[in-house]
């Protein structure tokens, strides 16, 4: 009996909502609704650990020495490009031309054996050269379209720091570069400011480098 009444109850609650079928099975590969972001690699330079897939190195070459310019940019940037996963990729731009912006490449090159040589190689042969306007050579570094860049640099050799500053927020007003700024320069408050403030408005980071951080 009670079976009985089970079916019938069944039968009506089918007459009230109705028989649906179910939809044919298809054939189509399911689309993701989101795309993935590349996960972000560690990148170390001097003593700045940040992290990011595009790297391009600014680095100010008016130096007292070849010797100082080995042992501030070179060494630095060779350790710090040999730490690099072959899925990243890199470039270096030298603020110390008087004419063009000298470049190992003019696009980033991924992190393989044969363009960390490359770099080791430029790094050797490059001969520092004196003050120069910096401008074109941080132009050049963001038409690469990085997601990092490491600013080494003595913020007391720009004529005008106002417009440096302006240069940074106009170039990078998506926010899709980290600048990190690297000062060598002592008891230098106005361009440590400036430092501070074009990293800060990039979510990058200020470092103060001294000749022990750098032979670290």
């Amino acid at each position: 009996m009670r079976r009985m009444m089970f079916v019938g109850l069944a039968a009506a609650w089918l007459g009230v909502v109705g028989c649906h079928k179910a939809p044919p099975p298809t054939t189509r590969a399911v689309q993701p609704t989101t795309t993935q972001a590349a996960e972000l690699l560690p990148v170390h330079f001097i003593n700045v650990d940040c992290t990011g897939n595009r790297i391009v190195f600014m680095c100010d070459v008016d130096v007292d020495s070849r010797a100082v310019f080995d042992i501030l940019c070179v060494k630095p940037l060779q350790k710090s490009i040999e730490g690099l996963q072959p899925s990243q990729s890199f470039n270096v731009v030298f603020l110390g031309s008087e004419v063009a912006v000298p470049l190992l490449d003019k696009k980033l090159l991924p992190a393989s054996a044969a363009n960390k040589q490359r770099l080791c190689d430029y790094c050797e042969k490059y001969t520092p050269l004196g003050p120069a306007d910096v401008r074109p050579g941080i132009e050049a570094a963001f038409a690469m379209h990085p997601d990092v860049i490491f600013f080494l640099c003595d913020p007391s050799d720009f004529p005008d720091p106002k417009a440096i500053e302006e240069l940074f927020r106009t170039l990078n007003a998506d926010h899709k570069c980290k600048v990190n700024t690297i000062s060598f320069m002592d008891e230098d408050h106005q361009g440590e400011d400036l430092l501070k403030k074009i990293s800060a408005d990039s979510g990058g980071k200020f470092k103060y480098v001294s000749k022990v951080d750098v032979e670290k």
